[in-house]
């Protein structure tokens, strides 16, 4: 027994805790180890297995990324006329990881002939070439120069 609670000690009053081991009778004792038996039980049986949670960014793209690329069949190959496009890269497929590129329409490529840059391909495979075509004047007979 704990002396403190039946007498209080010197000018203070008796000890009115309920928790006090002193002032709790047998089938309180018993009644109570029943109750937080019986919670703990309910408990048990509501707490569900937790599935472990998958973070993904504000873009949606996983945190977790393979960092691999996969490899994707594509369509391009088979429609692919190599004397008029381009040959199909690894970034055709893939035009949405590159930087800048935000929408693709349908018929849209991502990275187009410039016409400012290239000749056709009939110049350079032995086709005529621009001095022996009709209408070619050398720079000499345009000369305004006279000796």
């Amino acid at each position: 027994m704990d002396s403190n609670c039946l007498t209080g000690g010197p000018n203070k009053a008796p000890c009115v805790r309920n928790d006090c081991e002193s002032h709790i009778g047998a089938r309180t004792r018993d009644l109570r180890k029943r109750i937080q038996q019986e919670v703990e039980n309910e408990l048990s049986q509501k707490v569900k297995v937790v599935e472990p949670i998958n973070y993904p960014s504000i873009s949606m793209a996983n945190f977790h990324n393979n960092s691999a690329p996969s490899r994707k069949s594509s369509d391009n190959l088979a429609v692919a006329k190599l004397l008029n496009e381009q040959p199909v890269t690894f970034w055709t497929d893939n035009y949405a990881a590159i930087t800048g590129i935000t929408q693709r329409f349908s018929g849209v490529k991502p990275f187009r002939r410039s016409n400012n840059f290239s000749c056709p391909i009939e110049y350079r495979m032995g086709g005529p070439q621009h001095y022996e075509m009709e209408g070619y004047t050398p720079l000499q007979r345009h000369s305004t120069r006279k000796d």
